[in-house]
């Protein structure tokens, strides 16, 4: 979603566009359902952490009750098909690392039952999101309050970075930085060229990381009764970190300020 926010002559206006055509697009999915589910349920969570991280672009035009209650209300669609999501993610991991018997013969924790209020939730949290973005006005944010939120984005995963090299086996530190470079990766996609350098190398973070976080929620989806299993999950858990932490490496190398001047120097 490129929507050259450093150079665009209404930055604001824009970045509202892209807000609203979110909110809209996860509405439209969410009445739809359940055609094409698989693929709906996919672009909703997509999308709303795309509009998560957007909205905090928006930061320095919005107060901080009604930013907080449009976030929340993003998360509730988010969230709504989290458990089912990841169910069907750790069943296809496990097929792909041990082969389809084995994952056949594993046994699954019990998960809690289906939450039917789940989508009507999101429904009702839809129909608000999309009135509530429909009314803001972002006319008066400028170029350079969107890097300065930028920056503190950038700043934000790279404290996350040094938490994660210091404890490298902490899944929750892991999956707390996945989610800063998720929020980093959807705000340098929107800046344009300037940041095109950065979003490709956290686009890559984020699929490791994201691997990382898959091969977690796996592992605790699983009794630990299969040593076989346990073993092939610890040591993939352990290569995806490295690599993760290498690559962070890479696209948090440069500090705030010189990132900064990175991205005001293009041409």
């Amino acid at each position: 979603m490129s929507l050259f926010l450093l150079s665009a002559g209404s930055p604001g206006n824009a970045l509202h566009s892209a807000l609203s055509q979110l909110a809209d697009a996860a509405r439209d999915d969410l009445s739809a359902l359940p055609q094409d589910a698989a693929n709906r349920i996919h672009e909703l969570r997509v999308g709303m952490k795309k509009f998560r991280a957007l909205l905090r672009l928006a930061d320095p035009s919005l107060a901080s009750k009604p930013l907080a209650r449009i976030d929340e209300l993003a998360k509730v669609i988010k969230d709504a098909f989290g458990a089912e999501r990841d169910l069907e993610v750790s069943r296809d991991l496990l097929r792909q690392l041990v082969g389809q018997r084995q994952a056949e013969a594993a046994h699954w924790k019990a998960s809690g039952p289906p939450a039917d209020s789940a989508p009507a939730a999101a429904i009702r949290a839809s129909a608000k999101l999309s009135a509530l973005v429909a009314g803001l006005d972002l006319s008066s944010l400028q170029p350079g309050e969107i890097l300065e939120a930028w920056v503190a984005s950038y700043r934000a995963g790279r404290r996350a970075l040094a938490l994660c090299q210091t404890a490298r086996s902490d899944d929750f530190l892991f999956h707390e930085w996945r989610k800063r470079v998720k929020q980093l990766l959807y705000q340098s996609a929107a800046l344009g060229p300037p940041a095109e350098a950065i979003t490709s190398a956290a686009q890559l973070l984020s699929t490791t990381l994201g691997t990382l976080h898959d091969l977690a929620v796996l592992r605790e989806s699983l009794p630990h009764e299969d040593e076989e299993i346990e073993m092939i999950l610890a040591a993939k858990k352990r290569k995806t970190a490295r690599e993760a932490l290498r690559l962070g490496g890479k696209v948090f190398g440069d500090k705030p300020g010189e990132a900064r001047r990175l991205l005001l120097s293009h041409e």
